[in-house]
């Protein structure tokens, strides 16, 4: 999945990954493309997206912490995190495995 959670916020994004861990094989995983927030207090242009999506549209980027909340939330465990190298290790891909 790439970009879509960016878009909702936790109450639908755990709705969607609930529908997707609900469907899928019990051996399947899930990859998930998405921007990342940086923790602490360093200049990052998601951090700015991430608070204009917020008052705009309800929805927010997240940091690595948060997504791997919410995907425990809808009953995924994430294995990996792996930066992709695109804007300067802000985007990352996650390996998901139903838990």
């Amino acid at each position: 999945m790439k970009r879509i959670f960016r878009d909702w916020d936790d109450d639908r994004s755990r709705l969607i990954l609930s529908n997707i861990r609900h469907t899928i094989n019990k051996s399947a995983k899930l990859l998930v493309f998405d921007s990342v927030i940086h923790t602490g207090n360093a200049v990052d242009f998601h951090k700015f997206m991430g608070v204009n999506m917020l008052v705009m549209t309800g929805s927010r980027e997240r940091t690595e912490e948060e997504f791997r909340t919410l995907l425990a939330s809808a009953g995924f465990d994430l294995t990996r995190g792996n930066p992709t190298g695109v804007w300067s290790q802000s985007w990352k891909r996650f390996r998901c495995r139903g838990s």
